[in-house]
């Protein structure tokens, strides 16, 4: 009888955080990923045409606007307007 309790006890710690996991991880809506489109855009990432250098682009775009605390600013570090 002991041995079930545990096993029951041991399965609902590890399926707890699997529900809070799922829960909190909601995907994107469609007017989310624009105003991050916009935001890069502003912060100086054109993803428009064949560049090869593009990762390296959208990183940089990325870091610009994290370190604006998610105000886009363009390439020199001036707010975008």
């Amino acid at each position: 009888m002991k041995t079930i309790a545990f096993t029951i006890t041991v399965a609902l710690a590890f399926a707890a955080p699997l529900t809070t996991y799922s829960q909190s991880h909601e995907p994107p809506t469609h007017d989310q990923l624009r105003a991050e489109l916009q935001q890069l855009e502003q912060a100086g990432y054109h993803p428009a045409g064949e560049d090869l250098t593009y990762p390296v682009r959208l990183q940089a775009a990325q870091a610009r606007v994290a370190n604006s605390g998610g105000k886009a600013t363009n390439e020199s570090g001036v707010d975008a307007q």
